[in-house]
């Protein structure tokens, strides 16, 4: 836990650093255009390179270290609820359609419920890892087989895949697929 603090501070302080040089260099910025503006001379090569140098310090350095440390504090008070830097979906299904010998690819997002219950065209619900196997919440990639679960796809139609956090209380992860011919 030691290195998690000392990162965070560092990440803290060097946020807090870049922000204050972009207001640094924002005040600098307005203050040689007031300055500019109330002189009747003419800005020289000297003043428009180091304005163009302001512009690019500011642009490609000051800014992209205040936004990733701003993206790094709200992951770490909210982890996995923005859809950047990681887009993909908690829970796929993969392929859509099934057929007898094929299998089923699940890619879940870890850690999730504990329970993989798969709901029949039929009506009916079958449980294929009861709620409470803890192992299970930390599995990423699982397969199965629609020859060997002969009795969970016997119809042909719509299953309806879950993973669920509480028993049969709540469905927070589903994906549909289309069994038969």
């Amino acid at each position: 836990m030691g290195i998690w603090n000392s990162t965070l501070v560092y990440v803290g302080a060097r946020t807090l650093l870049a922000g204050a040089m972009m207001y640094w260099e924002t005040m600098r910025f307005f203050e040689n255009r007031r300055a500019a503006a109330l002189s009747e001379a003419e800005s020289s090569w000297l003043d428009d390179s180091l304005r163009v140098y302001g512009m690019v310090w500011t642009w490609g350095f000051v800014l992209p270290a205040i936004l990733s440390g701003a993206f790094l504090m709200f992951d770490l008070m909210a982890p996995n609820e923005w859809p950047f830097p990681n887009p993909k979906a908690p829970f796929v299904c993969a392929p859509q359609r099934l057929r007898f010998g094929d299998k089923l690819t699940l890619d879940m997002s870890v850690p999730h419920g504990t329970q993989l219950a798969v709901f029949t065209p039929g009506g009916r619900a079958v449980v294929l890892i009861p709620y409470g196997v803890r192992p299970f919440a930390n599995v990423a990639h699982l397969t199965l087989a629609t020859d060997t679960l002969t009795h969970v796809f016997a119809d042909s139609g719509v299953y309806a895949v879950t993973v669920s956090t509480e028993g049969e209380l709540s469905a927070s992860q589903m994906c549909r697929v289309r069994y038969g011919t």
